[in-house]
């Protein structure tokens, strides 16, 4: 085989595996990604720095506006609102740091993002 060839070969190996290998590393396409709005009724929610109502205020979700977030809520503080009483609550990013939303209060959309 001539220099020519075994560089030929070479190359198309290579390139065969990386190819291969993109489509091993990216994963699944079908990731959701959420974002929450106040749900009907509800006028605006409070952005909380912790998962606790006793958390200061970083801000307020306004009732028609979407911010990204987890598409599940996590246990935190218990709090009374929106007609019941849970410990629910929501990741939003909020600025540069993550903040939180009464998961009662608000409604998890799929595969829409913005403000």
């Amino acid at each position: 085989m001539t220099l020519k060839r075994r560089f030929a070969a070479g190359t198309a190996a290579t390139l065969t595996s990386l190819v291969g290998s993109v489509f091993l590393i990216s994963g699944p396409a079908s990731a959701n990604i959420c974002s929450v709005t106040p749900k009907a009724g509800v006028s605006a929610v409070t952005v909380r720095n912790d998962k606790t109502t006793s958390a200061s205020a970083a801000g307020t979700l306004n009732a028609g506006q979407y911010i990204r977030s987890s598409c599940s809520s996590e246990s935190g503080g218990y709090y009374t609102a929106c007609g019941a009483t849970t410990d629910r609550w929501i990741w939003v990013d909020y600025g540069l740091f993550a903040r939180y939303v009464a998961a009662q209060c608000v409604r998890v959309v799929v595969d829409r993002v913005g403000t």
